[in-house]
């Protein structure tokens, strides 16, 4: 990684040694970036990409893909912050679970407060898993996507989910009119079944209040616990076409991932669900992806409940 780094100017190394360490480039690094590097944000976004991809863990295809996802928030300079991403293999198990790099950026962008993605760079044109991942964050239609041209080394591609997927399937047409990072359907009103002062417990708690589950309502976070203290939680994210969803583990260990690099598997000493189930549940795939990850670690297994607290002035009319 060092390596990559030295291929950067000095001036914003450290910069570029900070992202790595939180998996985000800041809206005022990115300011000096691109004036360091005399580029838009687009072609810096480029840029970040192999940085990215050195994330990646891919024990069963070995094949490494970045993303940078550009968030939809500015500063007070009208700078928006950046948002690695990278791709997750689990040995010893199921392909489905496989975590895309367009995934893992958009965990990290929405983990963070992100609303929406205004753009999203990748290694290449993403597949069609991602496209209808995509195409559930908030105003789909506008998200740009950046990839490099493969007829030509020194240009790329800019283009919308929209052409990249004609005709999508998504949200609206179930009925639903929030979207996957958009604030409409957040927070659920869950609670535990019993008084909690566990600080794991209950960071799993806020993720699955902050999930995004409006086709199933199986509302789910989970939380992670390294053995020197370091909490880290994902929430779930459904897609109207189910199968491109991310389940809470997923988004836990990427976001792991993207903020500890180094971490190795026997560093996690608990793991944490917490879920609503309903005519689904996360729980089996999360043990299974837990094993793969941490085979010594029992999950912890906690059920909440929606609880609706009516107003006392208001009537119900019949």
């Amino acid at each position: 990684m060092n390596d990559l780094i030295e291929n950067f100017p000095s001036a914003i190394r450290g910069d570029l040694h900070n992202m790595l360490k939180n998996g985000v480039l800041t809206a005022a690094a990115v300011k000096r970036s691109t004036e360091v590097l005399g580029l838009d944000i687009d072609q810096l976004m480029l840029c970040l990409i192999p940085l990215a991809a050195n994330l990646a863990r891919a024990p069963i295809s070995a094949y490494q893909v970045g993303a940078v996802a550009r968030g939809m928030s500015y500063d007070h300079q009208s700078m928006p912050n950046l948002y690695l991403g990278a791709n997750m293999e689990f040995a010893r198990q199921s392909l489905c679970y496989s975590l895309h790099a367009e995934q893992s950026a958009l965990a990290n962008a929405w983990h963070r407060g992100e609303s929406g993605l205004h753009s999203i760079a990748v290694s290449a044109p993403p597949c069609g898993y991602c496209r209808q991942f995509l195409h559930e964050v908030a105003n789909p239609d506008a998200l740009r996507v950046l990839f490099p041209d493969p007829n030509n080394s020194a240009a790329y591609i800019r283009t919308e989910i929209s052409q990249l997927l004609p005709s999508a399937f998504g949200p609206r047409d179930m009925g639903f009119g929030c979207t996957l990072m958009s604030t409409q359907h957040c927070p659920h009103p869950l609670q535990l079944g019993y008084y909690c002062k566990d600080d794991l417990v209950l960071l799993a708690l806020d993720a699955a209040r902050h999930c995004y589950a409006p086709y199933t309502m199986n509302f789910g976070g989970c939380a992670l616990q390294l053995t020197d203290g370091r909490l880290f939680s994902g929430r779930y994210g459904e897609n109207a076409a189910h199968n491109p969803g991310l389940l809470p583990l997923n988004a836990a260990l990427s976001n792991m991932m993207l903020s500890a690099p180094t971490v190795s598997s026997i560093t996690i000493a608990r793991a944490v669900l917490v879920e609503h189930a309903t005519q689904s549940s996360h729980r089996d795939a999360t043990q299974n992806v837990l094993y793969s990850v941490a085979p010594n670690i029992t999950l912890e297994y906690h059920p909440a409940n929606v609880h609706i607290t009516l107003n006392k002035k208001s009537k119900v009319s019949h």
